[in-house]
């Protein structure tokens, strides 16, 4: 169903932390999934980026048996 590609970086952004962090605390509370959707002004909700914690998928989705 999906094709995964994993990068890796030396660093990403605190940003990108505070604000996943922010909402799956927020779930948390209501035992539900926090994702962080990602777009610039007038792009097309189509192409916005979905961001969400790599247990929270294994949890949804299964272990890939990816390392890290």
């Amino acid at each position: 169903m999906f094709c995964v590609q994993v990068k890796l970086r030396r660093a990403l952004p605190a940003w990108l932390f505070d604000w996943l962090g922010g909402i799956c605390g927020t779930a948390k509370i209501t035992n539900r999934v926090g994702i962080l959707v990602l777009k610039t002004p007038r792009m097309r909700d189509a192409e916005a980026l979905v961001v969400l914690r790599w247990a929270d998928w294994v949890a949804l989705h299964g272990d890939s048996h990816l390392e890290g």
